[in-house]
Order: structure tokens, then C-alpha cells, then sequence
């Protein structure tokens, strides 16, 4: 009699292990489809604990809302384009994201009305990571905002 074992047969540890080897597109859109036990697994914050998502530059902005909106648990967002990054915030108002970091220091200049954005979006966020104006008064502004 022949046994055969298909990956089904894994236990959830072995598919985590595995799963840590995937892109965080993968992840977000293709393995949490392919069954309840795999949404949940790929759920888990192991993978997400260190997980920087940072779109490439081909991305557009309703595939960018896309794949934010399947990744509730990841921790760090990276982008370098302030326009895109008004435009994608503007799409994850209903989110139940769990943001804790922003990596903006990429960006050319990022607005006091973006900032404000992302401290309405995501108050629980821990770090900000953005490139320093140059205009003291606008540090000034951003320090009043942050609080």
C-alpha cells in the first residue's frame, strides 16, 4: 500500500517555516486564498514581525491598497514617494492595519497634512522615520503634531 503525503499533511510549524521563505506579496495575495488553514497561518505574527513592505515603483496605488488591506499584521511600511503614499493613506481609511512603523526617510519631503494623516490613520504607530525639513518652522509644526 502506498502512503502519500501532500503538503496538507504538514503541521501548521512546518507551513510557518516555510511560509517565512515567501514574499510578503505571496503571502498577502496568493497563500491566504488557498484555504481557511492557510489564511490563518499566514496570519501569524512571526511573519510579520519583521517584515518591511516597501512597493516597488511599478506597483500602482490600487495594487499597493490591495495588498495592505490582506496584511492586517504587518509592522512596517516603507515608501518613497509622498504622492503616492497621500494617495494610498486616502485608501486605507477603514483599515485595520497595525502599522507600528513608517519609514519615510526616503522621501524627497513629506507634508505636515501627510503627517497628520498618518497620525490619524495609525495612533498607536511607535516609530516615524522621516526625512528632517529643512525650514525650522516646519520642525516646529511636526513636533506640535506628534506631540
Amino acid at each position: 500500500m502506498k502512503i502519500s503525503k501532500v503538503i496538507n499533511d504538514l503541521p501548521n510549524e512546518m507551513l510557518l517555516k516555510i511560509f517565512a521563505h515567501l514574499s510578503i506579496e505571496d503571502l498577502a495575495l496568493s497563500i491566504q486564498h488557498v484555504s481557511e488553514r492557510w489564511h490563518q497561518i499566514s496570519k501569524d505574527d512571526v511573519l510579520w514581525r519583521d517584515a518591511v513592505f516597501s512597493p516597488k515603483n511599478t506597483m500602482s496605488n490600487e495594487e499597493i491598497i490591495l495588498l495592505l488591506q490582506n496584511v492586517p499584521a504587518l509592522k512596517t511600511f516603507s515608501t518613497n514617494s509622498e504622492t503616492k503614499l497621500k494617495l494610498i493613506l486616502d485608501g486605507l481609511h477603514d483599515s485595520r492595519l497595525q502599522i507600528q512603523h513608517f519609514d519615510l526617510q526616503r522621501s524627497q519631503t513629506l507634508s505636515l497634512t501627510t503627517l497628520r494623516r498618518i497620525v490619524e490613520l495609525f495612533p498607536d504607530v511607535k516609530y516615524l522615520t522621516l526625512p528632517l525639513p529643512k525650514m525650522m518652522t516646519t520642525q516646529i509644526k511636526w513636533a506640535q503634531v506628534l506631540g
